[in-house]
């Protein structure tokens, strides 16, 4: 291996090792937004600039935002089936949303939202734009791999949404190297979140 591909390898260690601590230890959401502000943003562009490199180069842009626009649209018109499917389920009915006080009323809900927002933009940067990145510098299988870890830190949610994650996980992965950008697949992933939440409180019989 050169030296090169070392620094990567070195610095996806890294930043999996810091990804997976969250799942190790139980925490407030208060902590965990503070962790991953330190942890999956700022660590991520230290190791960037460490290694030499620039954040556009990470997909950090507008990239081809046209073609991500029609990407998106796409995206979310295939996944609608499978949200109308899942959110019928007792299992993700019992699991979502994840702030049940979202529930109780128009306004906690958006506040809600809001904060998914924050987990998505940085869920996008740490994996369709740091770590996906990485491994295209590492493997020429940089989306499947990136897609496998992705699917990796779904373990613990309802089986179905581990399973449908890495699939999900290629479709963000081939809309950001197609783009140059993580704002498609942030798109697909927070308009379809915002979505879901809306469909599990209605087959919930919740009506603010």
């Amino acid at each position: 291996m050169t030296s090169h591909k070392k620094k990567f390898c070195m610095s996806l260690a890294i930043m999996l090792f810091v990804v997976a601590i969250p799942h190790f230890i139980s925490t407030s959401w208060f902590v965990y937004s503070l962790y991953a502000f330190f942890a999956f943003i700022l660590l991520p562009v230290f190791l960037i600039k460490k290694n030499g490199g620039k954040l556009i180069e990470y997909n950090v842009g507008w990239g081809n935002w046209k073609h991500g626009l029609k990407l998106t649209v796409i995206a979310c018109f295939f996944s609608l089936p499978f949200m109308l499917y899942g959110t019928s389920l007792a299992s993700f009915q019992d699991y979502y949303p994840l702030w049940k006080s979202a529930e109780n009323s128009v306004g906690e809900f958006i506040v809600f939202e809001m904060y998914v927002m924050y987990l998505m933009v940085w869920t996008e940067f740490l994996h369709r734009g740091f770590i996906l990145t990485t491994l295209s510098k590492i493997t020429k299988n940089a989306n499947i791999w990136h897609a496998v870890i992705y699917m990796l830190v779904h373990i613990g949610k309802p089986w179905p949404e581990v399973i449908y994650s890495f699939f999900a996980g290629l479709v963000f992965g081939y809309s950001a190297q197609k783009t140059k950008s993580i704002m498609p697949s942030f798109l697909m992933h927070f308009s379809s979140s915002v979505v879901w939440d809306i469909l599990i409180m209605y087959n919930k019989g919740i009506i603010f």
